[in-house]
């Protein structure tokens, strides 16, 4: 799944010098590492001891100095990097740096179960739809927000759709933690998924994501997609071709669930 860029490799958030022995000081890539990626470790402070990654069983399989120091323009922080990329064999390694360890994994699809969260995280998001416990487990819920009878914002009149005038712009992602939806932010991110897809099509018709369409004749991965963008056709005024940049309520809800949640809606 090499084209999956938008999933971000997750790193250690403890940090610590090389002389000064903390638990989990070596900074790396805990997802994992793609056979023939670069693969990179990151110790705090200027550090001279080699690096020795070792196999299952403890056999040393690469040992190598830090490729270099690297200073902060901003806190001049010293930070020492290693590389061992040159390691491609997939398994499960211990990545030593003096008395410091980090669990190292090298294998394909190393992003695969990344991916798959991330795009689930969007049928999690959907709205005017219940999010059912067999697709969703704990994060199940009712449905919210059917958009169904939303108004024209005073700022978004015109003479074809005066201020108040009902529209209905159903479906589509809640943006982040709260409850409206966006033509820009969600723009971005359709506009960015498409591109990938146009990049390694079959990885991702491979994306198992368990929503409602999986099974059907359509990957997983697009049937979530077309969910927003069949209402961001809902959001274009269909007398002058503008769109409505975003359905909102007047002010942001509390936090409390969606189905909570009433205040009007509009464009």
């Amino acid at each position: 799944m090499k084209h999956i860029l938008y999933v971000l490799p997750l790193c250690a958030l403890l940090l610590a010098a090389c002389g000064a022995v903390k638990e989990n000081a070596i900074k790396l890539n805990q997802v994992g590492y793609y056979p023939s990626a670069e693969k990179t470790a990151v110790v705090e402070g200027a550090c001279s001891q080699n690096a020795v990654l070792l196999n299952d069983v403890g056999n040393a399989v690469w040992e190598g100095a830090a490729v270099r120091q690297q200073v902060s323009p901003w806190s001049e922080k010293v930070r020492t990097v290693y590389d061992f990329s040159e390691v491609q064999e997939p398994g499960e390694y211990t990545l030593r740096i003096g008395k410091e360890e980090a669990k190292v994994i090298i294998r394909p699809a190393a992003f695969y179960e990344a991916a798959v969260a991330a795009m689930k995280s969007y049928y999690l998001q959907r709205t005017g739809m219940p999010i059912e416990e067999q697709y969703a487990g704990i994060y199940a819920r009712p449905a919210a927000h059917p958009d169904t009878c939303v108004m024209i914002h005073p700022s978004a009149a015109t003479e074809a759709r005066p201020a108040g005038t009902i529209i209905s712009s159903p479906l589509g992602w809640y943006d982040a933690g709260d409850f409206n939806k966006y033509i820009v932010n969600s723009g971005f991110s359709v506009g960015m998924m498409l591109i990938h897809y146009q990049l390694d099509p079959n990885a991702f018709d491979a994306l198992a994501l368990n929503i409602p369409e999986s099974g059907n004749d359509v990957p997983d991965f697009l049937d979530e997609i077309l969910y927003n963008i069949r209402w961001m056709a809902t959001m274009q005024d269909p007398n002058d071709g503008g769109v409505y940049h975003k359905l909102t309520t007047p002010h942001f809800e509390a936090f409390i669930m969606p189905a909570e949640a009433h205040q009007p809606r509009y464009v």
